[in-house]
C-alpha cells in the first residue's frame, strides 16, 4: 500500500511536471510581469546606437537637468527627455509635455489650432488628436521604431501596464496601441491626480475582444498627456517656454499578466473598447466648410 502511494504521488508530480512544460511550450508567460522599456542608460544608449540618435547633457527650462534624446533622422523628429531621480525602474524616467490637442483651446500655451470641420470629426480626433499637430517631441511614441526596441508579440501577456506621475498639474494622459492592420488605433484616455506614482492600464484580451487587437502583431505604442485637469501653469514662464516644460513622467513599461500585483493605485479608463460610434461617416462626400 505504501508502495502505491508512493507510485502515486510520483506520479501526480511528473504529471504537473509536464503540464507546465506544455504550458511554456503554448506560450504561457513564465513570469508575472515583463520588462518592455524602462528609461535607463543600460536601454537608452544601444537604441541611440541603433538609430544613430544623439544623447546630450542639458537643463530644461526650469534649469533641471536632463539627458535629451535627438533622433533627428526621418521625417518626423523625435525627442524623449530623461530625467533622473524620480522613477519605479531604475532611476531614470522619460519626461512628458503636453501634446497639442486640435480644436481645443489652451490658454497660455498655444493659440487654438483649428481644423476643417467634417462630419465625425470629435469622434475621430479621439483616436488621432494626440497625433495631429505632428510633433513627436513631447510624446513617447515608438511607431517607426517599434521593431528596433520594442518586442510585436505580447500575446503571452493579459495586461499593458506603465507608471506615470504629475508633477503639480491633475493632467489627462493618452494610451494608443496598433498592430499590424487595425485603424483607428485602440486608444484610452485617463486622467491622472498630481503628487504621487499611479499605474495606467490598459487590458489586451479586452481590446482583442473588441476591436480584433491581435498582441501578437504590435507595432507601435504611444503615451501623451492631451489636456490639463486641474492646476494652474507657471505663469512666470513665457508661452514657448511652458510649451518646453515636462509637466509629467513615464516610466516602467511593461505586459503584466492579470494577477500580477501592483505597485501603485491603478487607473483605467472606465469606457468600453468598442469602436465609437461615429467613427465611419453616414455618407461620403465633402466635408461642409
Amino acid at each position: 500500500m505504501r508502495l502505491l502511494s508512493i507510485l502515486a504521488v510520483a506520479w501526480v508530480a511528473w504529471l504537473s511536471g509536464t503540464t507546465n512544460c506544455l504550458a511554456a511550450e503554448a506560450g504561457e508567460p513564465t513570469s508575472a510581469e515583463k520588462l518592455l522599456f524602462g528609461f535607463e542608460p543600460a536601454h537608452i544608449e544601444p537604441l541611440a546606437d541603433q538609430l544613430q540618435a544623439k544623447l546630450n547633457q542639458s537643463q530644461d527650462v526650469e534649469g533641471r537637468p536632463y539627458i535629451r534624446v535627438d533622433m533627428g533622422r526621418g521625417r518626423i523628429a523625435r525627442q524623449w527627455s530623461i530625467y533622473e531621480g524620480n522613477a519605479t525602474e531604475g532611476k531614470f524616467a522619460a519626461g512628458l509635455g503636453l501634446t497639442r490637442w486640435p480644436d481645443g483651446p489652451m490658454p497660455g500655451l498655444y493659440a487654438e489650432k483649428k481644423t476643417a470641420p467634417f462630419e465625425n470629426r470629435d469622434v475621430v480626433m479621439h483616436y488621432f488628436g494626440m497625433f495631429a499637430d505632428g510633433d513627436w517631441q513631447r510624446m513617447f511614441n515608438s511607431a517607426g521604431i517599434h521593431h528596433v526596441f520594442l518586442p510585436a508579440d505580447w500575446s503571452q501577456y493579459d495586461l499593458l501596464r506603465l507608471d506615470v506621475y504629475c508633477r503639480h498639474l491633475s493632467l489627462e494622459y493618452r494610451v494608443a496601441i496598433e498592430d499590424e492592420d487595425i485603424l483607428p488605433p485602440v486608444v484610452r484616455a485617463m486622467e491622472v491626480p498630481a503628487g504621487k506614482w499611479y499605474t495606467l492600464e490598459v487590458d489586451l484580451r479586452a481590446a482583442a475582444s473588441a476591436r480584433g487587437l491581435d498582441p501578437r502583431k504590435i507595432v507601435s505604442l504611444a503615451v501623451a498627456v492631451t489636456r490639463i485637469i486641474e492646476g494652474e501653469l507657471d505663469k512666470t514662464l513665457d508661452p514657448r517656454s511652458r510649451r518646453e516644460q515636462r509637466f509629467a513622467l513615464v516610466d516602467n513599461i511593461r505586459l503584466c499578466r492579470r494577477d500580477a500585483p501592483a505597485r501603485f493605485p491603478v487607473i483605467r479608463d472606465p469606457s468600453g473598447y468598442e469602436l465609437l460610434a461615429g467613427y465611419y461617416r453616414s455618407e461620403i462626400g465633402r466635408a461642409h466648410v
